[in-house]
């Protein structure tokens, strides 16, 4: 017979994990990771004080089996970060050797290849104006007839960095050791072209290690603009990766505190600025020149979040939309004023790219339950805007 409290256990974290995977909740994982360890620990606590007599001795063979397990795991296991991107952790035996990434430098740039028919340039994160919106590709769907061929495949350091193309570059950002690069390879053959290196290193247990903006790519100016995960803001040059000039946004921003899970938002090209978003708290946004990175403007007091600045136009006046710590905001570009204001508190993170809907209407959205909002902006009295 099955002794009641074990198995009251088992069915209530048992009923847990099910409902958390059946409702497709967001800390199903976090369950997952929380849930067991817990009830195995339970389960041996009650072994050890259930029965009277032999509390004693078994209390501590559990202690001390408690600790042992728990220095076998971290001597022998290794933790490599988010598996996906679903908090379940990727872990290696520490014997297990890891890949070897090729020596990066910084010498002569090469030249990229002629760039093979159909590729397109993608300048920044979410497409030419940021919305997410692409051309429709010129290629087979039907994989039986024409199967798709793998053209080449290289091994790249730790990140979560997207790629920016243009001119047959392809650039994105990467940790290795303890070394953040900027990387720019050949989208035709995957060499590399050329690499930058800053002695920084950011690394949390949710996300893992390593940059997660997406570099942007000034043409006109060739030049290419990276944020770091620790708020680094680099201005490089697009055909050698020289450096140009340098911030460091959190100092400048009011703050050194980084967001919890790094700085994420890509930087924004607005006329003859480069606009970012600020850290944890203190300063939205701020702006530097793209020529030589003097300061152009700083604006807002809410910090900023994961989600990237985009130009749009609402109400027929362009402006620059931020999604910040707590609120949402309209901005005038050349002068980053603060147009108008959506108080949007919560503890959780703000990720999601505002999408425009209408000429005068944005959607915002988030997880963790925090709901979606249709916001409409017009022009209001006495020259000011309004959001509702």
């Amino acid at each position: 017979m099955i002794p009641k409290f074990p198995l009251f256990l088992t069915l209530l974290f048992g009923g847990l994990l099910a409902w958390l995977w059946a409702t497709d909740n967001v800390f199903r994982s976090g369950g997952l990771m929380i849930f067991i360890p817990l009830w195995l620990f339970l389960l041996g606590l009650w072994w050890a004080l259930h029965r009277r007599g032999v509390r004693l001795k078994r209390l501590g063979l559990f202690v001390l089996g408690t600790i042992g397990v728990v220095a076998a795991f971290r001597s022998l296991v290794r933790y490599e970060g988010s598996a996906d991107g679903s908090a379940l952790p990727s872990l290696a035996w520490r014997w297990q050797q890891q890949v070897a990434l090729p020596k990066l430098s910084s010498g002569d740039a090469a030249v990229p290849s002629n760039t093979p028919a159909g590729v397109a340039d993608m300048p920044r994160f979410l497409g030419t104006k940021g919305d997410g919106v692409l051309p429709e590709p010129d290629w087979q769907t039907d994989w039986k007839a024409h199967p798709p061929r793998e053209v080449w495949r290289i091994q790249v350091g730790d990140g979560w960095a997207g790629f920016a193309v243009a001119g047959g570059r392809a650039l994105t950002q990467e940790q290795r050791g303890a070394e953040e690069y900027v990387t720019c390879y050949d989208i035709a053959t995957g060499k590399l072209l050329w690499s930058h290196a800053d002695t920084t290193r950011f690394d949390e247990p949710m996300g893992g290690i390593g940059p997660r903006s997406t570099p942007t790519v000034d043409v006109a100016q060739s030049a290419v603009f990276t944020l770091g995960a620790k708020g680094l803001l680099n201005c490089l040059d697009l055909t050698t990766g020289k450096v140009r000039w340098s911030k460091d946004i959190l100092k400048e921003s009011g703050t050194t505190k980084s967001p919890e899970w790094g700085k994420s938002a890509a930087p924004l090209i607005v006329g003859d600025n480069i606009v970012c978003s600020g850290g944890d708290n203190g300063t939205t946004l701020l702006a530097y020149r793209r020529t030589d990175g003097q300061p152009a403007w700083k604006t807002g007091d809410d910090g900023g979040s994961y989600s990237s600045p985009v130009l749009m136009t609402l109400a027929g006046r362009k402006q620059i939309v931020s999604v910040n710590s707590n609120s949402v905001t309209g901005h005038d570009p050349a002068s980053g004023s603060v147009l108008w204001k959506f108080d949007w508190p919560g503890m959780f993170p703000k990720v999601c790219q505002p999408v425009q809907v209408t000429p005068e209407r944005i959607l915002i959205t988030t997880s963790y339950g925090l709901k979606s909002h249709l916001l409409e902006i017009k022009p209001g009295a006495e020259g000011k805007w309004a959001v509702s």
